[in-house]
């Protein structure tokens, strides 16, 4: 439901604001949707006994913006009791900046390190194929396998070994 409310908060900012400024808007964003991970802050956003000018101007002295339709933007937020919305409009303005560059984040989920030139190397070829700018991100996790995930584009690239032993185990019960 907030995604649906957000896109709607992300298209007036696109309208409103040329190619340059939505990238500063999102470099803006990018300081104060970390904080929106920290339970002291979301208890401050989300507290009814906190005024929402206090709010607003919490919020408008973490981002350190200078442009006066971003501020408008937080005090609109602010007024429609929506704050909370931020990561969400952060969201979908990098995945529209994203399409807009042909340019995409992609996640890489593995259960030990690999050194950069093999993330490098994975990039390159996946860029090459693709015809896009491709940045991979390497995530440890507990997983037995690997996964790679480009949200922008709907790609989902997995191999576990659980599922290989499992098709194995399939593949030699369906010869006997």
């Amino acid at each position: 439901m907030l995604e649906v409310v957000a896109k709607k908060y992300t298209k007036a900012l696109i309208e409103s604001l040329d190619g340059a400024d939505l990238s500063l808007v999102l470099e803006d964003f990018k300081g104060v949707v970390g904080a929106f991970s920290v339970d002291k802050f979301l208890d401050i956003i989300n507290s009814p006994y906190v005024p929402r000018a206090q709010k607003c101007e919490f919020l408008l002295t973490l981002m350190e913006s200078k442009n006066e339709k971003i501020t408008n933007f937080i005090k609109l937020l602010a007024e429609n009791n929506r704050l909370d919305m931020i990561p969400f409009v952060y969201g979908a303005l990098q995945l529209h900046i994203n399409e807009t560059n042909q340019s995409y984040i992609g996640l890489l989920y593995l259960n030990e390190d690999i050194d950069a030139s093999t993330i490098d190397a994975i990039t390159r070829s996946l860029a090459g194929r693709l015809g896009v700018g491709l940045e991979i991100q390497k995530i440890i996790t507990e997983i037995e396998g690997i996964k790679l995930v480009i949200n922008g584009l709907g790609i989902e690239v997995s191999f576990s070994r659980d599922n290989f032993l499992n098709e194995l185990k399939s593949y030699i019960l369906k010869a006997i």
